[in-house]
């Protein structure tokens, strides 16, 4: 779905350039996202549903969050360091298993 997100320049200043972050792993998808100094915009493409990738959580426990949907939707993601959530949801796996949600954690 495309979007266009405002309000965004504080994600630089998080546990990792969050906007980069997500930007340079979802490249890995062929999900291509522009920034400008506020905002992240996505034209909705997404070019590569078949892909086996590691996604990098740079230990950042939301970039782990988000990006543990898209491997519940699309198992051949990986995600690296899964267990950076127990920063802000240490049960956060357990709480997609009771909604039907399976994620192998590594």
């Amino acid at each position: 779905v495309p979007f266009n997100i405002s309000g965004t320049k504080t994600l630089k200043f998080k546990e990792t350039d969050r906007e980069l972050s997500l930007k340079t792993e979802l490249f890995k998808l062929g999900i291509n996202i522009e920034m400008d100094d506020n905002s992240l915009f996505y034209n909705g493409e997404f070019l590569n549903h078949d892909i086996s990738v590691l996604l990098n959580t740079y230990n950042d426990h939301r970039l782990v969050m988000g990006f543990s949907l898209l491997a519940v939707k699309y198992p051949n993601i990986k995600i690296e360091n899964p267990k950076a959530v127990k920063k802000s949801f240490p049960a956060f796996f357990e709480e997609l298993e009771k909604i039907g949600f399976k994620f192998e954690i590594r």
